[in-house]
C-alpha cells in the first residue's frame, strides 16, 4: 500500500472517531502489506457501519479482517474466472488470475487438465475443495501475521532473542 493512501485512511479514522487514539507507526508496521484497495475498503466499511470505536478495540485487526474477507472470492466466483480463462486462451496459452490462490487451485489440478477434461464437473469439484482450502489457510495466515511480527519485534527489543530461540 501507498503511504499517502495510509495516511488518508488514518486521517478519516481520526476524524471518525475523535475519542480513539491512533498510534500511526504501529498501524502502517501491521497493515502496510495490504493494498490499496484493500485498506481503503475497510476503512470504508468500518466509517460506514460503525458509530463507535471502543477505546480497546483492536482497531488493527477490525481492519484486516474487513479487508482480507472482502478481498476474498467465493470458490463459485473463482471457478467462473477459471472458466472464462479456459475460453478466452485454451489451453496452449498461459491464463492470467486476479489472485494468487486462484492460480494455485489451477497449477494443483492442472491447466491442460482443466481445459481438457471431458469431464469438467469432476474438475470443477477438485478446484472448490482445493479452493477452500488455500483461502482459509491464506486468511488465517494473514491475519496471524501482524502477531507474529508484533512478538518478534517485541523479543528483539528487549533483547531475548538469542536466549528463547526466535
Amino acid at each position: 500500500m501507498k503511504k499517502q493512501v495510509f495516511d488518508k485512511g488514518l486521517s478519516v479514522l481520526a476524524m471518525q472517531f475523535p475519542e480513539k487514539v491512533f498510534d500511526a507507526g504501529i498501524m502502517w508496521d501491521f497493515l502496510k502489506d495490504l493494498t490499496d484497495e484493500q485498506y481503503g475498503s475497510a476503512i470504508k466499511e468500518i466509517v460506514a457501519s460503525s458509530e463507535n470505536i471502543n477505546k480497546a478495540t483492536n482497531i488493527i485487526a477490525v481492519i484486516r479482517s474487513k479487508a482480507i474477507c472482502r478481498a476474498t472470492l467465493t470458490a463459485g466466483e473463482a471457478w467462473g474466472e477459471v472458466m472464462r480463462q479456459v475460453s478466452k486462451v485454451g489451453s496452449y496459452n498461459i491464463p492470467k488470475f486476479s489472485s494468487v490462490v486462484i492460480q494455485k487451485c489451477v497449477d494443483a489440478i492442472g491447466w491442460r487438465n482443466i481445459c481438457l477434461s471431458e469431464m469438467p464437473a469432476v474438475e470443477r469439484a477438485h478446484f472448490l475443495k482445493i479452493y477452500d482450502v488455500i483461502s482459509e489457510r491464506n486468511k488465517n495466515r494473514v491475519l496471524s501475521d501482524p502477531v507474529k511480527l508484533l512478538i518478534g519485534n517485541t523479543v528483539n527489543q528487549i533483547g531475548l532473542s538469542k536466549k528463547i530461540g526466535v
